[in-house]
């Protein structure tokens, strides 16, 4: 979990893309300051519960706020001056620009959420052996990979609604399984995973490997190499801000108390969580569908 914290921190910088030609130097006080925001929202998120939420979690995400405020000012100063912004706000007016980003990190959000609590629940809920966790969580992996060999050709045929079905396939996904692992209780086996999980894992594909593409393929040339970087940070936020929100949700709903029942509720928390995540990562895809087909 700590590790979550500090991979998206460090990736503004890493992930400012530029022409080539005309390399902009990197907006480093822009970097510090999403990189100080994005601390001070997951590192107590993230500690706070077993921490039993001492007072400098509650200051450090009170203090989030207004370091985001000054990070959007700062970003909007630095474009009218001239400079090159993090995060140029100019880039954020363009519809397909702010419909990907937001729905990478919705979706980041909810993959990173459920990375983490399915090994959650598979070890510690279920008795499940890392490498018997490692398999289920393969079969989602293999249909991720196995819709990313196919993607190109749907996408050009149904453009962004692919991705809106998609979110909806995920969402299946992570009910079928919630409500598998409900109903097995104790006795939970591997090959009951497999399914509902590979399930998961084709919807999974469906977002997150087109959405990339359609939205830089929305943008005007110029601003696409910007795009990316920041479209990529988005997605890296999400995914560590998923485990601390997902894994926050998980150990809350289970107390103090694990017993089959805590992790029960638990499992039908997050996935009532992943599944609000998904209907929001739907509705943006949607939305970016109408502006795609219109460029």
């Amino acid at each position: 979990m700590p590790q979550s914290t500090l991979s998206p921190a460090a990736a503004p910088a890493a992930n400012h893309a530029t022409p080539a030609t005309d390399a902009a130097p990197i907006d480093i006080r822009g970097a510090v300051l999403l990189a100080a925001t994005i601390a001070l929202l997951l590192i107590p998120l993230t500690l706070g519960r077993a921490e039993d939420w001492p007072v400098w979690t509650w200051i450090a995400l009170a203090a989030a706020l207004p370091f985001a405020a000054v990070f959007v000012a700062t970003q909007s100063r630095t474009e009218r001056s001239g400079g090159t912004p993090l995060v140029p706000p100019s880039l954020l007016r363009l519809p397909a620009a702010r419909l990907g980003l937001s729905a990478l990190l919705v979706f980041g959000t909810c993959v990173g959420g459920f990375m983490f609590s399915l090994a959650m629940i598979l070890q510690l809920g279920h008795g499940f052996t890392p490498i018997r966790s490692g398999i289920a969580m393969a079969a989602a992996a293999t249909g991720f990979l196995g819709f990313a060999l196919l993607a190109q050709r749907f996408v050009a045929r149904y453009g962004a609604m692919v991705l809106v079905v998609g979110a909806f396939v995920f969402a299946l996904g992570t009910a079928a399984f919630a409500l598998t692992a409900g109903i097995a209780e104790d006795d939970l086996t591997l090959p009951e995973t497999l399914l509902p999980l590979f399930v998961a894992g084709i919807g999974w594909g469906m977002v997150l490997v087109p959405l990339l593409g359609l939205t830089l393929g929305a943008l005007p040339v110029d601003r696409a190499g910007l795009a990316g970087g920041v479209l990529s940070t988005a997605l890296q936020i999400g995914l560590a801000s998923g485990a601390s929100i997902l894994g926050s949700t998980l150990f809350a709903v289970i107390g103090d108390h694990p017993d089959p029942d805590a992790w029960q509720n638990a499992t039908y928390a997050v996935a009532a969580v992943l599944g609000a995540l998904a209907l929001a990562t739907a509705t943006l895809c949607f939305r970016l569908h109408t502006v795609t087909k219109s460029t």
